[in-house]
């Protein structure tokens, strides 16, 4: 448009330097330039309306003198008109019109001013755009900056789920893998290995922590019992004072009370000279027991008085006879515990099943009362065994598919 302009006004200067000099000599007027007109005498314009040797004392053509100049004006041919004052108007609006020579005619100077301020408010719309796309941009690359980085935390997270996820079922794995191995070396018999592995999948499945050191904790006491007796039973019955006076019934009041121990290796279990609480029968590992015998006040092991404990063997035979012998002075004697006579030391890791003296006291006091009342002892744990009515032990149970704690 400013191109088009620009052309337009060079024809309107050009035609009023003609009427300029046409006004000043005689047989030229207004009408001369008429198509319908063509007499006169024009010999005088271009020399009074210089182009190509410009004279601004004659006629000054300021910014349309390259119009002018340059044929655009006398040419025919359209593209070449086009663009030319395309670039043009392009240039000078590029540049604000600082290349602009002006005359001084007043609406040339008024199409320079308008030239100089139209381009200045389209360089200020270009910035403004320009900072509004910058804007944009820098919004959008923030919110695929803030996308990116939720993508990457969700990936790590997912991430670390998977680890979590993978570290738990390889130690759900190993964790059955070492209760297999211990269900095999007890031989268990098939019934109790489908009911702990019952108790063991469903214990796995709610994400808490087992293994077989702590199995007990997480089975049903039915399932304890039986594995004490399947365990424990033939121990019992080959301890001789214990075959010698009690029945089978009795011996599995004994089980049922019996709990799991363990001792690492190199271990003093009990001490020669210590009070005897509770009488050990093995079930995994090697133990020894021996006396010592003092010579110039130095004591020294007796290699005659050793004895090697392995899978089967008892500890604490005197607890179990002097037990047995309270009969019905039991609650009055119980803390007077016999005295062991031999050091009980773990050689390799050791896993056993305790009788507690109080547990042995309660258990002859039931037998006593059933004997004097001339009926059977209770079948029921729960009235002898310290670990089922005594307040201050805390035992965990697991039923059906939940965890509750019983003090």
């Amino acid at each position: 448009v400013i191109g088009a302009f620009w052309y337009f006004f060079s024809i309107e200067r050009e035609i009023a330097c003609w009427h300029l000099v046409c006004g000043n000599q005689n047989g030229c007027g207004r009408n001369s330039f008429s198509c319908a007109n063509s007499s006169g005498n024009y010999t005088s314009l271009d020399a009074s309306c210089p182009i190509n040797t410009p004279n601004t004392t004659l006629f000054d053509f300021g910014i349309f003198l390259e119009a002018l100049q340059s044929g655009i004006v006398q040419s025919s041919n359209l593209p070449q008109k086009f663009f030319f004052c395309f670039w043009w108007g392009l240039r000078n609006l590029s540049s604000f019109g600082q290349g602009l020579q002006t005359s001084n005619y007043l609406w040339e100077s008024c199409f320079a001013i308008f030239i100089s301020i139209f381009g200045l408010l389209l360089f200020l719309y270009f910035l403004e755009n320009l900072k509004t796309y910058m804007r944009l941009a820098t919004k959008s690359s923030e919110e695929d900056r803030k996308k990116a980085e939720k993508e990457r935390r969700k990936e790590k997270q997912e991430e670390e789920k998977k680890k979590l996820a993978d570290q738990r079922q390889k130690k759900q794995k190993k964790a059955k893998d070492d209760i297999q191995v211990w269900i095999q070396k007890n031989e268990f018999c098939d019934d109790i290995k489908n009911r702990i592995n019952e108790i063991v999948d469903e214990v796995l499945e709610e994400d808490i922590n087992v293994n077989a050191e702590n199995l007990f904790l997480v089975l049903p006491a039915k399932l304890k019992n039986d594995i004490k007796s399947h365990l424990c039973l033939d121990i019992l019955r080959n301890v001789p004072v214990l075959r010698e006076r009690m029945n089978e019934p009795e011996l599995k009041m004994i089980c049922d009370c019996l709990k799991p121990v363990s001792y690492e290796e190199c271990i003093y279990i009990v001490r020669e000279g210590e009070p005897l609480d509770r009488a050990y029968f093995i079930t995994r590992g090697t133990a020894w027991t021996y006396n010592t015998t003092r010579t110039n006040g130095e004591a020294t092991t007796s290699s005659s008085q050793s004895k090697w404990l392995e899978k089967g063997g008892f500890f604490g035979e005197e607890l179990i006879e002097w037990g047995l012998d309270l009969g019905q002075q039991a609650s009055s004697d119980i803390f007077n515990l016999p005295l062991s006579s031999k050091i009980f030391k773990s050689h390799t890791k050791v896993e056993a099943y305790a009788l507690m003296a109080n547990d042995l006291k309660n258990i002859v006091s039931q037998i006593n009362d059933a004997a004097s009342n001339d009926s059977s002892p209770s079948p029921n744990p729960g009235l002898y065994c310290s670990d089922l009515k005594n307040a201050f032990i805390t035992t965990q149970v697991f039923q059906g598919s939940k965890f509750h704690w019983h003090i």
